[in-house]
């Protein structure tokens, strides 16, 4: 059985563990600060057909290399397929907690590995299953104070094309850049250009003017979420307007602020770790950010999320 339109989505369920799920290279969320929470993600434009990455990467809280300080703490992330608008399967299940380590099975309740054929809107062991679930990796990096990385790998068909970010040119992370110069002129000045193009656009409301530059991201989500081309363009133009209605004020953009955030696989980067474009009120109390992901595509940098 095939779902037409399927919707897939990350489950977080964690208490007290720091923590980052990265779906295909791309991270989804990510918490250092042991918040506890209980949310799920779409993620229809990040999957793909064939073979979907899955992870989970745990960080230890101290240098002693603990990932959990109590025995309550615990982390479940579920890649989950929507079969209708409510009931879902389960694709695969990441779990670590510390009641597992101190029953000896750290990764205890994580998906098994086989094939599984989608039968009445339930996942059954099935030899000639079109879903494809690979046996749990997990490694734990003891010269990182046991920085844990969960992985598992599902194989399907999806009815997206290719994502375009997928293939795009690799950008090397901050760490692997000797000066600040080099970094500045390699991942940052450029990206950030185009970002100043839509600040002033946007500074003297002309909104039209800058929507090619994210004619792939819209289109892409279009295909993503299943809506009439041309939908996610225009409900960027009326969040932009809404903010401009409302006067609330552009941030002011300073690339001093535009620290790279590359994603793990180095296929996306955005600047700023909230990003460096948004909107807030007079008071500075009320912010609306627009996160901006680029690619690279030789020696341009194209808005792709």
């Amino acid at each position: 059985m095939q779902i037409d339109e399927p919707f897939y989505k990350v489950f977080i369920d964690t208490q007290g563990l720091k923590y980052r799920v990265v779906v295909n290279g791309i991270d989804i969320k990510n918490d250092k600060k042991l918040t506890p929470l209980k949310i799920e993600i779409p993620i229809n434009q990040f999957v793909r057909t064939g073979e979907n990455k899955f992870e989970l990467q745990l960080f230890p809280f101290s240098k002693k290399g603990n990932l959990t300080k109590t025995n309550d703490d615990y982390i479940e992330i579920e890649f989950r397929l929507y079969t209708d608008l409510t009931n879902y399967v389960v694709l695969s299940k990441l779990n670590y907690s510390a009641k597992n380590v101190a029953a000896g099975k750290p990764y205890d309740g994580s998906t098994v590995e086989g094939r599984y054929s989608l039968i009445n809107h339930k996942f059954e062991y099935d030899d000639n299953g079109e879903y494809i679930i690979s046996e749990l990796d997990a490694e734990v990096r003891e010269d990182a104070y046991n920085k844990t990385f969960l992985r598992q790998q599902v194989s399907m068909q999806t009815p997206f094309p290719e994502w375009r970010f997928l293939k795009s040119d690799f950008i090397p992370g901050p760490e692997q850049f000797k000066t600040v110069e080099k970094m500045m002129k390699d991942i940052i000045r450029a990206p950030f250009n185009e970002v100043k193009k839509i600040h002033t656009a946007l500074s003297n409301k002309d909104i039209n003017s800058i929507m090619p530059m994210f004619k792939e991201r819209n289109d892409e989500m279009d295909k993503a979420f299943y809506y009439k081309s041309g939908t996610y363009e225009k409900m960027l133009i009326e969040a932009f307007k809404e903010n401009i209605s409302k006067n609330n004020m552009l941030g002011d953009l300073i690339i001093d602020e535009a620290q790279p955030v590359v994603s793990p696989d180095g296929k996306t980067l955005k600047l700023g770790v909230d990003s460096i474009l948004y909107f807030h009120n007079k008071s500075k109390s009320v912010y609306k950010i627009y996160e901006i992901y680029f690619r690279k595509d030789g020696d341009k940098w194209i808005i792709t999320r």
